[in-house]
């Protein structure tokens, strides 16, 4: 009898013991990690790239008493300076991911800038009017973002994005007029000026960017950037009666590649 009880225990305790081994291998077990966020956090980094007219025109018109000479063809109510450059520049940013696949940031940015236009026309006045030369010019040296980013990640190393917000910079126009054939001087309406501010306005695009190592990443950026328009009125100096104002908008395509160091 005993050796039967006996015999039954050990039975048991062998039917058992792979599940209870089992059973504690599956306890054991780990629990799975969250793959890192390799985009969040701070960031630091420069870019290079170019800006052009985003086909705007400077406008160029006088006061109600040089409308005459307007009405002759003797100066342009329009000229196209075409202003272009190109730009360099520095960005800092925050990055949140707000899902598996999708990611919330903040950039800024300051850009120095080479660019500038000219244009100059000289129209064939009727009615015996003297022919004149009009030129107007428009640049920014410098000019910086503000903006918000909202990404989408097609593979974990891969960021396409949306971005948008606060644009300001220098914006300067100037104007020159004087006669095609003659010096400047009493009875000829010659006038020049020229004003600079710094101006605020607003910028979208879009871009992607590439995690091609830790911590590093590249980037290729389009930008609309507007600053409104920028203006000079000038009076002649020999006929202080009149005078001309010549306005430029500041409209720019501005297209980037870039570097950048996640912390």
């Amino acid at each position: 009898m005993l050796r039967l009880l006996v015999g039954s225990v050990a039975l048991a305790a062998l039917i058992a013991t792979p599940t209870l081994a089992a059973d504690m291998a599956v306890k054991a077990r780990p629990p799975a990690l969250a793959p890192a966020c390799v985009w969040c956090g701070w960031y630091v980094g420069g870019n290079v790239g170019g800006a052009w007219d985003a086909h705007t025109s400077s406008s160029f018109s006088g006061d109600p008493a040089t409308a005459p000479y307007f009405a002759v063809n003797e100066f342009p109510s329009s000229l196209s300076p075409n202003a272009r450059g190109v730009l360099g520049g520095g960005q800092i940013g925050y990055n949140w991911q707000v899902a598996p696949n999708f990611i919330l940031g903040l950039e800024a940015d300051i850009q120095g800038s080479g660019y500038k236009g000219t244009a100059t026309a000289t129209p064939n006045p009727t009615g015996g009017y003297v022919q004149f030369s009009t030129s107007a010019e428009q640049q920014s040296n410098w000019f910086g973002t503000a903006r918000a980013r909202a990404g989408f990640l097609p593979s974990p190393n891969l960021l396409i994005y949306g971005t948008g917000g606060l644009a300001y910079g220098q914006t300067e126009v100037g104007f020159n007029t004087f006669p095609a054939a003659f010096a400047c001087g009493g009875g000829y309406t010659c006038a020049s000026g020229s004003s600079s501010t710094t101006r605020a306005g607003w910028t979208a695009g879009g871009g992607f960017e590439w995690m091609f190592a830790p911590h590093w990443s590249v980037k290729a950026e389009y930008l609309f950037l507007d600053l409104g328009s920028q203006s000079v009125t000038a009076a002649v100096p020999y006929e202080p009666i009149y005078s001309f104002t010549a306005s430029a908008p500041f409209r720019e395509n501005v297209v980037r590649g870039g570097l950048n160091w996640h912390f």
